[in-house]
């Protein structure tokens, strides 16, 4: 029976960025996934996420992006690979109603964060955000916006590849395409039962993702809420005026549950993401922009073209010559009660992005 000092399950975002750092510390490390990451039945696929330094969720994540954005730039030499551009980020809050003292507006709560920890930005009114971004010229005239230099956007199926790549240089062992059946830990450490086989480790961690609660069994399956967030890339028409401009675009649709970033053309243009639990946001022919962008609107998506990145469960269609594509992968972030920490132990659990990543969208 192989035994190793640390043992890693599931190699998505966070397990392939733990069993990575293990190793290059020296740590005798093993890492284990049911599938051949980077697949795309968790939250890791799909080309591109955001990331930013000052990220608006809370200010607990500042110093974990710092970090991050120095590790791309470290796997970046390494591997030879392009994983983090640096294209700048706008956020922006535009609604008739905004009330500048409001300290819970998405783009103020950003600001603030950027004015405390000294992140490069600048503030940007209304006329200027006509000015320097003019696919958004109708912004409500009470607009504000934050413009980040140093935003931009990943790669995150390269960013997991290079990873398991550099960590199995490092002398990690990677057992993927095997399925993880029973976990057990007693004075001697962690016992890891697979389909194929059985590891034992002095510490294990859990970076399962959606797979988690079923993984752990009680109280997790009760503690993990799971919830669904779906992505969609656009690609534009062959005349869309924005084809080059270099911004990611973060723009919360304020009463609607509702986030839309838009990316630089890569392969895809554009994502709408929806934290409710199903495609609840819908796009209809007539509310294409002017630019070949696609906006919410009333009419529900239809599924009638494959995008390269659908699965069986997704949504692809065609909006006004704007090609939409269903990343039918469910986005699953671990919302925690209080009370998970009291029955941790010596397991961690890790599964959302801002861990993972460090402030990826």
């Amino acid at each position: 029976m192989e035994r190793y000092e640390s043992l890693v399950i599931g190699l998505g975002a966070m397990g392939a960025a733990t069993v990575y750092q293990l190793a290059k510390a020296g740590v005798k490390v093993a890492g284990i996934d049911r599938h051949h990451p980077p697949h795309t039945f968790g939250s890791s696929h799909g080309d591109t996420r955001i990331t930013r330094l000052s990220v608006g969720e809370g200010a607990q994540y500042v110093p974990i992006v710092r970090n991050s954005h120095r590790i791309w730039r470290e796997l970046e030499a390494l591997s030879g690979e392009s994983l983090f551009e640096q294209s700048g980020l706008l956020v922006l809050t535009s609604r008739e109603d905004f009330d500048p003292s409001d300290e819970t507006d998405f783009t103020l709560r950003t600001i603030g964060l950027a004015q405390t920890y000294g992140i490069e930005h600048e503030v940007l009114d209304a006329a200027q955000i006509r000015q320097r971004f003019p696919q958004f010229a109708q912004v409500a005239d009470s607009a504000i916006g934050y413009y980040e230099p140093g935003g931009g956007f990943v790669r995150p199926e390269r960013c997991i590849e290079v990873q398991l790549r550099l960590a199995e240089q490092q002398g990690a062992t990677l057992y993927t395409g095997e399925t993880v059946t029973h976990i057990s830990s007693d004075e001697q450490g962690v016992t890891v039962t697979t389909d194929q086989r059985t590891l034992q480790a002095d510490k294990l961690v859990v970076s399962a993702g959606n797979w988690a609660g079923g993984l752990l069994g009680a109280p997790f399956d009760r503690l993990l809420k799971v919830y669904r967030q779906q992505l969609f890339w656009f690609e534009t028409e062959p005349d869309a005026a924005l084809v080059g401009v270099s911004y990611v675009h973060f723009y919360p649709w304020a009463g609607r549950g509702l986030y839309q970033l838009r990316l630089p053309r890569v392969t895809w243009r554009g994502q709408f993401e929806s934290g409710d639990g199903a495609v609840s946001h819908r796009v209809h022919a007539a509310d294409a922009g002017p630019h070949g962008v696609a906006h919410p609107g009333t009419g529900d998506v239809r599924a009638t073209g494959a995008g390269p990145h659908r699965r069986a469960d997704g949504q692809g269609g065609q909006v006004s010559g704007v090609r939409l594509h269903g990343d039918a992968g469910p986005s699953f972030h671990h919302r925690p009660a209080p009370e998970v920490a009291a029955h941790l132990g010596g397991v961690a659990v890790f599964g959302a992005w801002f861990q993972a990543f460090g402030g990826i969208g």
